[in-house]
């Protein structure tokens, strides 16, 4: 009995382990990508990401069995972090290509293709390198060196608290039939450390870039983040679930895939950019 708890035990520190490895060496990979973030070098990364969590999804679903669905969605993905935030014209040809090539290979293979399928594709490949494309389009922003920042610490910050939170003091389900290991404690300890970590960061960027934060609206935005962080992360719990999948992958010990790791930045990202654009966050 001691046995079997000393070996739960060492497995649950080695995947502690693995999750903060992965986790710096993360935060490096960003920074780097911050610092020389010039438009092509983001706009490589976020398609990257992109094409690497639509793989994930073609995996999860059992549709990496069509090749060329997969490949279209990967161009579609690659193109989209690029060609974004170019003119309407540009963007609508560019949506209109990839639901007529959609449609053609459903005329074409009726037998092999559902509706569903066709859906379920253009679903993600929409939603997925588009929401991305949402970290590059902050970054373009005056100010956008700061405001950055904004999207990881509103999505990770909630996820390292709510993690320890959860495991320190979680005793209620936050919601057991989709995520069992998640908790209200949990939830709570994201949402102050969440809030807490975009205070001193308007401390900082005072210091460091001389943006001045108005406290308030960062307040509203950290609690916003959470809310929006929490749904990305329990939808990808709903989509695991429903395909019987541990984790999106195996690229990133102790996370899972990459959607694992950024789920609720695909949901924070684009809050972010739509606050940024109804408000002004500085004095």
């Amino acid at each position: 009995m001691q046995s079997s708890t000393k070996e739960a035990m060492d497995k649950k520190n080695n995947q502690m382990l693995k999750r903060v490895i992965t986790g710096c060496v993360g935060a490096v990979i960003l920074i780097i990508v911050f610092f020389v973030s010039n438009t092509l070098v983001l706009n490589f990364a976020m398609a990257l990401v992109s094409i690497l969590s639509l793989y994930e999804m073609f995996v999860i679903t059992k549709y990496i069995k069509h090749i060329e669905l997969m490949v279209l969605s990967f161009v579609f993905a690659a193109a989209v972090p690029f060609l974004a935030s170019t003119t309407t014209k540009v963007l609508m040809f560019l949506i209109f290509l990839l639901v007529f090539a959609l449609f053609s290979m459903l005329v074409l293979n009726q037998n092999r293709y559902k509706l569903e399928q066709i859906g379920t594709i253009f679903l993600l490949s929409i939603i997925i390198p588009f929401f991305f494309s949402n970290i590059v389009f902050v970054r373009r922003l005056e100010n956008g060196e700061v405001y950055f920042w904004l999207i990881f610490l509103g999505a990770w910050l909630n996820d390292i608290f709510a993690l320890f939170s959860g495991m320190l003091f979680g005793k209620h389900k936050l919601a057991p039939t989709i995520s069992p290991k998640k908790t209200i404690e949990g939830a709570i300890g994201g949402l102050i450390g969440t809030v807490l970590g975009f205070v001193v960061f308007t401390f900082v960027a005072k210091l460091i870039w001389n943006v001045d934060f108005i406290i308030w609206k960062m307040i509203i935005l950290a609690v916003a983040c959470v809310i929006a962080g929490v749904i990305g992360d329990l939808s990808a719990s709903v989509i695991k679930r429903q395909f019987q999948a541990k984790d999106f992958g195996t690229l990133m010990p102790g996370h899972g895939g990459v959607m694992d790791r950024f789920d609720s930045i695909l949901f924070v990202a684009p809050l972010v950019y739509c606050v940024l654009n109804f408000t002004s966050l500085i004095k």
